[in-house]
């Protein structure tokens, strides 16, 4: 067994304790509650404007659709995808973005995933990145599940789409999953060089604390996941370390939004779970529209 195997089955074997107590018992406890569809009452649909420094004029008003950690398995299952791509999809998005996660602990409900994902639309396309949950189990295989899809999941690549008749583009990238630093910063430069010479460059990451290297790289606007927006709050008023919850014991940016300079984050609460508890802090589908400030 090689090095790489040896981790990944101590992860796996940790995520398994996790996954027993604040997933399955939960959910046995309350004789299955937990997972039943409650059509509006299991995600908010939120609407929010970025104002993004000297925009280009081609790009004011452009709406990019937003969510991340679905986490499909015990507590969001393959009965509440219907409902999540039909309220993404009801905001007529000009771009979609899904930000990781999308299994909770098990590829078998991979499938269902991949199927309910073919159904996403937007303008200038639907683009993904994986998050760290997406490994538990075989991340080769949810790799090959988008390939066989043909979803355009992105790993440390990206595409650069003309916009309007004027030649503008916006490039759309994305990072694989990782949560080292030096890692981050490697794969947020190697996105950029595939945007250089876009007019507005797009970083899906499913850790925000990538915002830290596309800030370093100049990139405009980074749309992440992976806090949860600590499901359980504290204080919904933000400072300057925004909210104070849960989240904010491992991260530096929790929820909503961050400004560096000229760059732009976004950090999505979420559109499930993988503890059945939230405070304060709904789960999330979110329409982001992009305006300029000058």
């Amino acid at each position: 067994m090689t090095h790489d195997q040896r981790k990944h089955r101590r992860k796996r074997r940790r995520a398994a304790v996790r996954h027993a107590i604040f997933t399955k018992t939960p959910k046995k406890l309350t004789g299955g509650r937990l997972g039943r569809v409650k059509p509006g009452k299991n995600f908010e649909v939120n609407e929010r404007e970025i104002l993004i420094p000297d925009l280009s004029d081609e790009f004011c008003g452009l709406k990019i659709v937003h969510f991340s950690d679905l986490h499909v398995g015990e507590l969001i299952t393959p009965a509440h995808l219907p409902h999540i791509v039909e309220a993404a999809n009801a905001f007529e998005a000009d771009l979609m973005a899904v930000t990781g996660d999308f299994v909770d602990y098990s590829n078998s409900y991979l499938p269902a995933v991949m199927e309910a994902m073919s159904d996403l639309r937007a303008r200038y396309g639907v683009y993904f990145v994986l998050g760290n949950h997406d490994y538990l189990d075989d991340g080769q295989e949810v790799v090959e599940a988008f390939a066989a899809s043909k979803l355009r999941l992105l790993l440390d690549e990206a595409d650069v789409i003309q916009i309007g008749d004027n030649g503008c583009s916006m490039g759309v990238g994305g990072v694989r999953w990782s949560n080292l630093s030096n890692e981050m910063d490697m794969c947020v430069k190697k996105v950029n060089i595939a945007m250089k010479g876009c007019d507005l460059k797009i970083l899906l990451a499913h850790h925000p604390h990538c915002f830290d290297a596309a800030h370093r790289h100049g990139i405009d606007l980074t749309l992440s996941g992976h806090t949860h927006g600590g499901q359980f709050l504290l204080s919904k008023k933000r400072g300057k370390k925004g909210s104070i919850g849960l989240a904010n014991l491992g991260f530096r940016y929790t929820r909503g939004l961050y400004e560096r300079g000229a760059c732009r984050l976004f950090v999505s609460s979420g559109v499930g779970s993988w503890f059945p508890f939230r405070f304060r802090c709904p789960a999330e589908i979110t329409r982001l529209t992009l305006q300029a400030v000058y």
